[in-house]
């Protein structure tokens, strides 16, 4: 699992180690990558790592649930300006789960 953050440094620091998550798998398969993988890309000690997440599944997880919550808040497109906006949401949503498969 993963810390909820409370204030806006721990949430940029913990985004950031997702972030670097999402790096490395754009490159290597996930079961490939270890926590030392990622600390090592990122530069940071591991400790650093197990401060926001209790495993590497523990931060794929906040990746996803960030990633849904961002995409979730973005303003819904005037379909008569945009024509098809429902085709816009589904391509959309179909970028953010090529990541999870």
């Amino acid at each position: 699992m993963y810390k909820i953050c409370r204030t806006e440094q721990s949430s940029q620091r913990q985004r950031a180690l997702e972030m670097g998550l999402l790096q490395l798998m754009l490159r290597k398969n996930y079961e490939d990558i270890s926590v030392s993988d990622l600390c090592d890309h990122l530069q940071i000690p591991r400790k650093a790592f197990y401060r926001y997440f209790t495993s590497k599944d523990g931060a794929l997880y906040a990746l996803i649930d960030h990633t849904l919550a961002s995409f979730f808040q973005m303003p819904v497109p005037d379909v008569k300006s945009r024509g098809n906006a429902v085709g816009d949401c589904g391509r959309g949503f179909g970028s953010v789960l090529s990541f999870l498969v």
